[in-house]
């Protein structure tokens, strides 16, 4: 993800030091996010970025599909939340929260 993080701040012109003044946070937490070493980076954190960089989230976190930004998307923040919370889970909570969604939910 780091290496996805430079290429879209090299793309938008954008340096560590201007995009950690976008997002109300150091420079140093900008560096750890460039930095190969890092290979966590929470939910919210990864969609700011992406927001700000206006690329695809989901290119930003998984590497898949384009760098370009998705559709401004209508989703109600409670409903981001919920993606959010769901994207940090492992592939077996994934599926045990889809099934009690599912469960829960209106026919």
């Amino acid at each position: 993800m780091s290496e996805r993080i430079k290429i879209a701040m090299e793309a938008k012109k954008v340096s560590q030091s201007e995009l950690a003044r976008r997002l109300n946070v150091t420079r140093g937490a900008v560096h750890l996010w460039c930095s190969s070493a890092t290979k966590e980076l929470t939910a919210s954190n990864a969609l700011r970025i992406a927001r700000e960089l206006k690329v695809n989230p989901y290119w930003l976190v998984f590497g898949e599909g384009s760098m370009e930004p998705l559709q401004e998307s209508k989703l109600e923040s409670k409903q981001l939340q919920i993606i959010s919370t769901i994207n940090n889970l492992g592939e077996n909570e994934q599926d045990l929260a889809l099934r009690l969604l599912k469960q829960i939910s209106p026919a």
